[in-house]
């Protein structure tokens, strides 16, 4: 009895360091391109990795057994014709940690050093400093308070950033009950800034999600 390969759809193509060779006799791959595409391609599925998933399944798709989403939840399935099916459904939870992060940061950093002030400037050709009362007004990060509503993943990822800049961290949480400290990590991979005495502030806190205006305070 021969073995049938997987097929396996894609929403536009894997990356290009995906290792499609090391799956050579087990699955094959087909991007879709375009949503007529990839409604066609499903229909002889039997994995999809997607975040739209075609009205036609399960209806038209009788080998799929499992769908992916490069999203972190799969919410937006709620009242699909899928949901109600035997597809398993997964999620990739906690993948973008790291960029939303690191975004945020990139924005949080542009406000409180006047990045687009500077840049408007310098089209200019001016230097701010040179009139009395224009100079940019810019502020530090450490010491200050991060508020963070409904702290899950990305959360700790942007915590994690935080305290790296000598910032306090509370937020809220659907899950929690009750305001809970947040320990800080030992052996992170962030340390106090050299040559300046760590910041002296209160413990991270998580607030049940009705108390954010406890957090906002």
């Amino acid at each position: 009895m021969s073995h049938r390969a997987l097929k396996v759809v894609t929403s536009g193509p894997l990356p290009h360091v995906f290792p499609e060779e090391s799956y050579r006799g087990q699955a094959e791959f087909q991007a879709a391109h375009t949503d007529d595409e990839l409604r066609g391609a499903v229909r002889d599925a039997d994995v999809l990795y997607s975040w739209l998933v075609p009205n036609s399944v399960p209806s038209e798709t009788p080998r799929l057994r499992w769908i992916h989403l490069p999203s972190a939840g799969v919410d937006h399935l709620k009242g699909h014709p899928v949901w109600k099916s035997d597809i398993l459904l997964s999620a990739s939870t906690g993948i973008h940690t790291v960029p939303m992060s690191e975004h945020l940061f990139a924005m949080l950093l542009a406000l409180t050093r006047q990045i687009d002030a500077l840049v408007r400037a310098q089209e200019r050709t001016e230097w701010l400093h040179d009139r009395r009362g224009s100079a940019a007004r810019f502020v530090e990060l450490r010491g200050k308070t991060m508020g963070i509503v409904g702290w899950g993943k990305i959360g700790d990822g942007a915590a994690h950033l935080a305290r790296a800049f000598g910032m306090r961290v509370i937020g809220t949480r659907l899950s929690v009950v009750v305001p809970r400290e947040v320990p800080r990590p030992t052996g992170a991979a962030y340390e106090d800034m050299p040559r300046l005495e760590p910041p002296d502030l209160p413990h991270d806190i998580i607030y049940p999600a009705a108390q954010l205006h406890d957090v906002l305070a």
